[in-house]
């Protein structure tokens, strides 16, 4: 598999909603936005009265064609070069370094797997680099509206199936460099 394959469609789509969500961890929105909508779910056992008056709730969330996740590793931001934010930077460079990214358009994603690292580029500079932690934990991960999912791992290897089917060792392959 190669990564192009990948990203071929999303390449030229606008990035959006670009944030931290916990930690280091980051979330990239990409394509056209659409709502997504979770019901209440009715909690029988929780440990969590917060937990349970949020999952009460309808929630409705803006979310783009595919979502990016990036996490479980670590990663700096650049324009033109020039570093912004990594993810041991403070809250606040690190809100600098995902804004810089929102409304640039995804032009390319380079990986090198037996570094387990990954790059992508953008249309005006922008440069996201995540390399691993550990090299068996998820770096990042590409969710589709149509509830497929690309994975990839600081070791170098990748998972593209359903979200919804975790996946067994054998299921994870080489990804070919570009």
């Amino acid at each position: 598999m190669r990564i192009d394959d990948v990203f071929c469609n999303i390449y030229g789509k606008l990035a959006w909603g670009v944030k931290r969500t916990h930690g280091s961890s980051l979330i990239i929105e990409l394509g056209e936005p659409r709502l997504q909508i979770r019901e209440p779910v009715k909690v029988v056992h929780t440990t969590s009265e917060r937990a349970a008056k949020s999952l009460a709730r309808r929630r409705v969330m803006p979310c783009g064609e595919w979502s990016l996740v990036i996490e479980d590793c670590n990663w700096d931001i650049a324009i033109r070069g020039g570093k912004i934010a990594s993810s041991e930077s403070p809250q606040d460079v690190i809100e600098e370094g995902v804004e810089s990214l929102d409304g640039q358009s995804l032009s390319s994603v380079k990986v090198d797997p037996k570094a387990g690292s990954s790059v992508f580029l953008f249309d005006l500079g922008g440069e996201l680099r995540t390399w691993p932690s550990l090299p068996r934990d998820d770096q990042w991960t590409l969710y589709a509206k149509d509830g497929r999912v690309f994975v990839y791992r600081g070791d170098g290897t990748c998972f593209s199936g359903s979200s919804r089917t975790a996946p067994s060792e054998s299921d994870w392959v080489i990804l070919s460099a570009n």
